[in-house]
């Protein structure tokens, strides 16, 4: 119920300065359910039958002292609230029952201002009456004329079915009283909400209504696809990261693994590298339906992320392959380190020696343990920045610069030279294969790239390897792979030093001149979460995709 609908704040009794009432006689009181048989409509002395001067409308109004309308539209708000999220959404979504709406007869200095302001005939208000909608909270005051087109039943109550309100502000006709509240009260401000916090507030707005408004729905009545999304959401939001676990000398188990979060919460560039969400269980102890589909759709649609090489090791691989779901690899992503990604095609530079091969005994999977299954439909690489925590340069780690770990390689250009060099390993593996009997034995994989990429590296190998497949697949030869394997060797030709690769992008890979403290002051205002210029620039020290 409405905590202001007890009393309008303009009665005598809460203002002394209010003019007295003027004695009238008490209207008669409206029989109620559990009295006899009530009087036809006629009969009431408390109903009041007029015609308005447009047409031949009856109009019903109910004078009583309890006042059925205002019992109406109070009803009709709490249920509009608690099924329409845009309702009165101005506010937080806390008052769900009514506190910052206030609806009260108009006082007759409300109403003569109202109808002197509007310009409205008041011959053409006969039998309405005027009611003030208010919302304490915002300061605002809505005074407007209200008519019942049929008349109450044996109780003495109405509907908002029965009501209609004339717009004077707008349309200055009549409409029902329903559409008028829903057009007045439904907020859809977009840049207000930006203003005051942009989609976390709209995030957490929506968690309130939905805690408040007591409201339930059949989940299963959800088409599959759109329950198979949520539990993409319940579970880490699209991305996990698989481990292995043992349960015994013999037993083993794939679990969606523990998320993964960039710390510190506010550091440069965790907008780019953001969280993964730590899977939420629960949803697998609803019951066995839930249970099997909440399993089925993380292990076909999400993302399996591979973070290091010590989760993409050959026992670990491996293992999931053999314990885990069978489509369990069938989308990889890869967010190496730039010397674990040299890992992957056997180089790890030395001394002396800028592409030197891996030992025999050397523990990195190369690529193509991952290419032998041939479930791996979706390969995507992607990339951290230079300045990233976890970052390690391929030419900057050697033991001897141990201490300038920090330097780091163009991020253009050892990106360009990694599936240069990669190529040929890739080949194979994006276009079908077929065996002696003309069978595909391999679906195509599709790779991506993600993170922290030029624009024009994405863009020039988006191109190639699309181009491949569509070659390969038609037989023709693939027109790329001479000039990549020239280009090979004149990277190996060109690069005789052990040092990491200069940038000379005009837009630097990485910044060196970020503060010792960030932006700490800036990042605690609340102005960051919405004012883009200045947001955009602290990316920019991050990671610039410009060239």
């Amino acid at each position: 119920m409405f905590a202001l609908l007890g009393r309008p704040f303009d009665h005598p009794f809460d203002n002394p300065e209010a003019e007295p009432i003027p004695k009238t006689e008490p209207p008669a009181m409206l029989p109620m359910a559990e009295t006899k048989p009530s009087k036809t409509v006629g009969d009431h002395e408390a109903v009041a039958q007029t015609t308005d001067e447009i047409g031949s409308t009856v109009i019903w109004l109910d004078t009583t002292a309890v006042d059925p309308i205002t019992d109406a539209i109070e009803s009709f708000a709490v249920d509009e609230r608690r099924r329409n999220f845009h309702f009165l959404a101005r506010n937080s979504h806390i008052y769900m029952n009514g506190e910052d709406l206030s609806v009260f007869r108009a006082s007759p200095e409300r109403t003569d201002h109202r109808i002197d302001k509007s310009k409205v005939d008041p011959a053409s208000l006969s039998g309405c009456i005027w009611y003030t909608f208010s919302q304490p909270l915002w300061s605002l005051e809505d005074t407007v004329p209200i008519r019942c087109l049929t008349p109450p039943g044996a109780t003495g109550q109405v509907t908002v079915n029965d009501m209609e309100v004339l717009d004077i502000d707008d349309t200055k006709s009549w409409m029902p009283l329903c559409t008028w509240m829903r057009t007045q009260f439904e907020w859809h401000d977009e840049c207000d909400w930006k203003q005051r916090g942009g989609p976390q507030l709209q995030l957490e707005n929506q968690i309130t209504w939905w805690d408040n408004n007591g409201k339930q729905f059949d989940f299963f009545k959800l088409p599959l696809e759109m329950r198979q999304l949520l539990y993409l959401e319940f579970l880490g939001g699209g991305i996990i990261l698989p481990q292995v676990r043992s349960k015994g000398a013999r037993s083993r188990s794939v679990t969606f693994g523990h998320g993964d979060k960039t710390v510190p919460k506010d550091r440069v560039g965790s907008k780019i590298d953001p969280d993964i969400v730590h899977p939420d269980p629960k949803i697998l102890l609803v019951c066995q339906r839930t249970y099997h589909e909440a399993k089925d759709a993380v292990w076909t649609r999400a993302t399996k992320r591979f973070s290091s090489t010590s989760s993409f090791n050959r026992l670990n691989i491996s293992q999931i392959r053999l314990h885990g779901h069978p489509k369990a690899l069938n989308r990889v992503q890869l967010e190496l380190p730039a010397a674990h990604y040299f890992e992957l095609i056997g180089i790890r530079p030395r001394f002396g020696a800028p592409f030197a091969p891996m030992f025999a005994g050397d523990q990195a999977v190369a690529l193509g343990l991952l290419k032998s299954f041939n479930t791996v439909k979706y390969l995507d690489f992607r990339f951290i920045s230079p300045k990233h925590e976890r970052a390690i340069c391929p030419w900057g780690s050697i033991p001897r610069r141990a201490a300038s770990s920090q330097e780091h390689s163009c991020q253009k250009v050892w990106i360009d030279w990694f599936f240069t060099l990669a190529f040929e390993h890739l080949l194979g593996w994006i276009c079908k294969s077929h065996n002696e009997e003309n069978k595909i034995t391999r679906v195509k994989t599709i790779i991506t790239m993600s993170g922290c990429i030029k624009k024009s590296t994405r863009d020039k190998w988006e191109t190639i390897f699309p181009a491949e497949q569509k070659l390969k697949t038609h037989g023709g030869p693939p027109s790329f792979l001479d000039q990549l394997k020239d280009a090979a060797v004149e990277i190996r030709k060109t690069k005789q030093d052990d040092l990491p690769i200069k940038c000379d992008c005009s837009y630097p890979c990485s910044a060196t001149n970020i503060p010792e403290n960030g932006y700490v002051r800036f990042a605690d205002s609340d102005l960051r979460r919405h004012v883009a210029g200045p947001e955009e620039a602290i990316q920019e020290t991050y990671f610039s995709f410009k060239d």
